[in-house]
């Protein structure tokens, strides 16, 4: 079946770029989490930032994320971001992991993946 917007897109979004997929309970688990403006957008940021296979939030370069550079790159309080974070590891959303004196999180691969 033909999407009926197949016709009317001038643009092609996302066309030849990475995908990040989402199991349809997600949706169940994201809502009921209730989430804040705040927090959504630090989720946002979050998958716009992690590895595909290992689920490391790190820049580009694969240099883990921290709290400090969450709050910058969603434009957060450090408070609203480890409110957030907490919460996401406590939905499972997340995993927290410790490293020396490094804090890593890792997205759960069975709530969201990249392909």
């Amino acid at each position: 079946m033909v999407s009926p917007y197949e016709s009317e897109l001038s643009i092609e979004i996302g066309a030849g770029m990475p995908f990040i997929k989402m199991f349809d309970n997600t949706f169940d688990t994201l809502r009921n989490a209730k989430l804040t403006g705040k927090q959504w957008k630090i989720l946002l940021t979050l998958l716009n930032n992690f590895q595909d296979g290992s689920g490391l939030v790190c820049f580009d370069n694969e240099n883990p994320i921290g709290a400090n550079d969450i709050a910058e790159l969603a434009g957060v309080s450090m408070k609203t971001v480890f409110s957030a974070l907490n919460k996401f590891v406590s939905k499972k959303i997340l995993k927290k992991s410790k490293l020396g004196n490094d804090i890593r999180y890792y997205v759960n691969p069975l709530v969201f993946c990249k392909g």
